[in-house]
């Protein structure tokens, strides 16, 4: 995808190139972070998403690329390349201490997809990174959330698409989450509205805390 090596989606060398580590920030300010947790003056407008863990910004073109031929032109097997882009991010020290002393009660749970357009695509572009994610980190894949069909995000204003996304995510396995602690599954977070509703339903649900995982910050 980004060097026409023949025989690989993105060779060794992209890849690196990739996951280069990006400086922890709060998901909402963008100020820096020691561990990438939304900081006092924004976490009212968060809550109840603990932090963001992302691997890059979505401004940068090979990284949108990426993320572009992945999920618009079914480019499957990047699936892998970027769910291994995603594990680097939990080994970064900060963030294993976050999962060390929250104990082993991990489970990864993926953003739900708009059904219609999941059907235009043809498969669930972030349930299989949460599946590939899983595989690598030996943790258990939840998907419990499903989502209402509903005006696409990216036509609205930071304002209405926390409107839009009202009533829209649901809980739809009848799986308690009492003790756990989330790791909520996103490609691309933008003004987080999607998050925090989804971490609103996992919150009911009986999870004790929710960080997101995602590619990239928009």
């Amino acid at each position: 995808v980004l060097c026409n090596c023949q025989g690989t989606a993105c060779c060794a060398a992209c890849w690196q190139a990739l996951a280069r580590p990006q400086p922890f920030a709060c998901l909402g300010c963008g100020r820096d972070s020691v561990d990438s947790r939304i900081c006092t003056t924004c976490y009212s407008s968060f809550r109840p998403v603990a932090g963001a863990w992302v691997a890059g910004r979505y401004a940068t073109p090979d990284l949108r690329r990426c993320i572009h031929a992945y999920k618009f032109d079914g480019l499957a097997e990047l699936a892998a390349p970027l769910a291994a882009l995603l594990s680097v991010q939990l080994e970064r020290p900060p963030v294993r201490n976050i999962l060390a002393r929250r104990g082993t009660h991990w489970i990864i749970v993926p953003a739900p997809a708009d059904p219609r357009r999941r059907r235009t695509r043809g498969f669930d572009a972030t349930g299989r990174l949460a599946a590939r994610l899983g595989a690598l980190t030996g943790w258990p894949v939840r998907d419990v959330l499903e989502r209402a069909h509903r005006r696409p995000q990216s036509e609205l204003t930071p304002e209405a698409r926390q409107r839009n996304l009202r009533g829209a995510i649901r809980f739809r396995l009848p799986l308690a989450l009492m003790g756990t602690s989330v790791i909520l599954l996103d490609d691309v977070v933008t003004t987080g509205a999607t998050v925090r509703a989804c971490a609103d339903v996992l919150v009911a649900a009986g999870a004790r805390a929710v960080w997101v995982l995602a590619l990239a910050r928009g």
